[in-house]
């Protein structure tokens, strides 16, 4: 039984990975990212990712070098967009955290969320140093 639910529920992922609606794909962005950065609790490598959104509340971050993809949760912020589409990540130390994707006018940023591995950075280099603000690092991209 439990296989079952297993097998379905993978297929029905797979075919929304694959039946992207052509809304969703046209709505992609492009961004070069020079370094190394976190999403959930994959680490990507530094290069030139494609973003997309799967549904409203899924997006698929693709390196387009090596066709490594991961999927995240999103929630849309609809304050404080600029138009310009955009990747903003959290960065602490040497350590980078995709934040917030922004794919320009038209459609509001989408806010992902803090993983495990942040909050605990964040944690401690809060310990380390009271009073220092969040650094973010924000890579313009192309659609």
């Amino acid at each position: 039984m439990t296989r079952n639910i297993v097998g379905i529920l993978t297929i029905l992922a797979i075919s929304l990975v694959i039946g992207l609606p052509n809304t969703y794909a046209q709505n992609a962005v492009t961004a070069t990212v020079p370094f190394a950065f976190t999403v959930g609790g994959s680490d990507m490598a530094a290069g030139t990712y494609s973003i997309s959104p799967v549904s409203d509340t899924v997006i698929a971050i693709r390196d387009r070098n090596t066709g490594k993809s991961v999927m995240s949760l999103t929630r849309r912020e609809w304050a404080g967009s600029d138009g310009t589409p955009k990747l903003v990540f959290h960065k602490y130390g040497n350590k980078y955290f995709l934040s917030q994707v922004s794919r320009g006018f038209g459609s509001a940023p989408m806010q992902l969320p803090t993983s495990k591995q942040e909050r605990e950075l964040a944690r401690e280099l809060q310990i380390a140093r009271t009073g220092e603000k969040l650094e973010t690092e924000t890579i313009v991209a192309t659609k």
